[in-house]
């Protein structure tokens, strides 16, 4: 099993009063655990289980099955997959069909994620020796459609939209996030640190000149140019889900 230790100062009535006693924290654990557990009973075969609660004078302790691999952000980074190019984009291939499908999953139901991230999906191994990826951490997850302004969630990962003081779509923001998970997977780093107009010279050269002109120049750590790398199924779907809206 794997277990989460909070403080139990964190404990409180609901997700609101908690965002009003910890206003600076950067988790949201009874949000997460509220939706993992309302997964839980509607059997989404996408998300680890959560087995119990259990509390002493200091700590809770959050008890959930066991990923095996760990996330998939150390996953991509070990000597497991191999260097970047047709090799690697194959064995990428299967863990980005399940993820496509838990977000898939969860869209279908009404849910947003709103923190998609490698750091944020996990991996565990059955008896057959086949790798399941997992979601994990819904303390950002709604069923809200739409939102404004700027959400919670890591930077690298955020669509562009969600830094603007405008109604977005959620869903297309979760999509956005898909594809800076599956670039960086399969070219070994991400494509820019921030899709925040400005912030990034990589993203706006991608935002100002389009996916073509940008995987041309952009190169991976290796060297070799994403346009070398990509396979051109796999760029055309990279090319869908990095869709920028007009902000």
């Amino acid at each position: 099993v794997a277990v989460k230790r909070m403080p139990n100062d964190w404990i409180t009535k609901s997700p609101s009063e908690f965002k009003v006693r910890h206003p600076h924290a950067s988790e949201n654990p009874w949000s997460d655990l509220a939706m993992l557990r309302t997964l839980n009973q509607r059997a989404c075969p996408f998300v680890c289980d959560l087995l119990g609660l259990f509390r002493d004078e200091d700590f809770t302790y959050v008890v959930t099955s066991l990923a095996t691999e760990g996330d998939f952000f150390s996953f991509c980074r070990s000597r497991l997959l191999p260097r970047p190019g047709q090799a690697r984009e194959a064995a990428v291939r299967p863990l980005a069909v399940q993820m496509f499908s838990a977000v898939r999953w969860l869209h279908a139901r009404g849910v947003a994620h709103g923190d998609v991230s490698l750091e944020n999906m996990v991996l565990t191994r059955d008896g057959s020796g086949t790798i399941a990826l997992r979601l994990i951490d819904f303390g950002l997850s709604t069923v809200a459609s739409q939102r404004r302004g700027r959400m919670g969630g890591k930077h690298v990962y955020l669509a562009p939209e969600a830094y603007c003081q405008r109604v977005f779509d959620q869903r297309a923001a979760d999509a956005f996030s898909l594809g800076v998970v599956l670039c960086a997977a399969s070219a070994k780093d991400y494509p820019w640190a921030s899709a925040k107009r400005g912030a990034c010279p990589n993203f706006g050269l991608y935002a100002d000149r389009g996916f073509d002109a940008f995987v041309a120049q952009r190169a991976a750590p290796c060297g070799t140019r994403l346009v070398d790398l990509f396979s051109a199924p796999l760029a055309a779907c990279l090319e869908g889900l990095l869709r920028v809206e007009p902000v």
